[in-house]
């Protein structure tokens, strides 16, 4: 079983992804300035109820998440994810695009390396996991094989996925849109959640019913 946030809505659902360490917990604060979609938060295995272990790879967290999702009964979903949930929605289009209609991109990048230091010091589950999944995560050469609207969401203060990491998934997805965030860091849902909500409504409505 994996445990998630839900609110009835509209469909298609709007999936979101949490980021490394973090639950659907994480998606808290947006709720208030969320109206309208169908909105599941999953946590991914090894938290917040979520059975199992936690997972190693992209790749596995991925195929959990699309077996989750269909067991809800979803065809069409927009999925926007967070940091590491970025790379999960990433995996998701490139491998699920019957799936997937929307792609929001929180705060993430094509490629995630994550510092020795982070690495290193991170020896409690499921951050160790989440963090070694991030650092093997590298998609940068398959871009341009998503072909969905998406939306790409940063602060411009991000230490972790900097401006530099928006740009590149901008170049590289057909007709992706930014948008920026100024002064925002890494944790842009918290920090700046109506704004996050706002960009993330914009690209739920072009599916809406």
């Amino acid at each position: 079983m994996i445990a998630h946030l839900h609110v009835a809505g509209a469909r298609p659902a709007l999936v979101l992804l949490h980021g490394a360490g973090a639950s659907h917990r994480a998606f808290e604060p947006l709720l208030p300035h969320l109206s309208g979609p169908e909105i599941l938060a999953p946590s991914l295995p090894g938290r917040e109820g979520s059975a199992g272990p936690p997972l190693s790879s992209v790749a596995d967290m991925t195929k959990k998440i699309v077996k989750f999702v269909r067991d809800q009964g979803h065809h069409q979903i927009v999925v926007a994810g967070h940091s590491l949930g970025g790379a999960l929605a990433i995996e998701l289009t490139l491998t699920e695009p019957d799936l997937v209609c929307g792609l929001a991109l929180v705060a993430s990048g094509a490629r995630l390396r994550v510092l020795p230091s982070i690495l290193d010091g991170w020896r409690t589950e499921p951050a160790a996991s989440d963090w070694r999944a991030c650092d093997a995560f590298d998609r940068m050469d398959r871009l341009g094989e998503i072909d969905v609207p998406t939306r790409v969401i940063y602060g411009t203060n991000d230490p972790m996925t900097p401006p530099k990491y928006q740009a590149y998934l901008l170049q590289h997805i057909t007709g992706a849109k930014g948008t920026e965030l100024a002064g925002a860091g890494h944790d842009v849902v918290s920090e700046r959640p109506a704004e996050v909500a706002a960009a993330l409504m914009s690209l739920w409505s072009r599916f809406a019913p």
